[in-house]
């Protein structure tokens, strides 16, 4: 096959090429999955129902499942163990709340007019951060 290809072993070393190729991977799957469910009045219904309290359960159970995904299939292509785990999932929810909260502003679904328990409810519900990690 012509072109470069991807080492199909997972490398000691990073450079931050690796690292943004990395974030486009994950994002790019977050965004396949996850738009549709951005895209429901449903989804938005029931962030805007949700307690403050059950949204930060619903992102702490986000988070687990990411830490799950990020150590069976992994975030990035390099060797990880232990914390650098824990720091992937976060690197991980981080980057899906942060396209959640640029997707919902150009929607016009959040803004200086919603509650912050709203947006937090909208954020909590949609479940990128988990389709990010993969």
């Amino acid at each position: 096959m012509a072109g470069i290809e991807r080492p199909r072993t997972r490398r000691n070393r990073t450079t931050w090429t690796d690292h943004l190729d990395d974030a486009v991977r994950g994002m790019a799957s977050g965004f396949l999955v996850g738009i549709p469910t951005v895209f429901t009045v449903d989804s938005w219904w029931l962030g805007e129902q949700m307690g403050p309290v059950d949204a930060l359960w619903l992102l702490v159970f986000a988070f687990l499942l990411t830490w799950v995904a990020v150590f069976w299939i992994g975030f990035q292509q390099t060797e990880r163990r232990g914390l650098d785990l824990a720091i992937d999932a976060v690197q991980a929810l981080a980057s899906a709340i942060l396209s959640l909260v640029v997707i919902f502003a150009a929607l016009g679904q959040i803004g200086d007019t919603q509650p912050g328990t709203v947006v937090l409810g909208r954020i909590a519900v949609v479940p990128m951060g988990l389709v990010t990690a993969l």
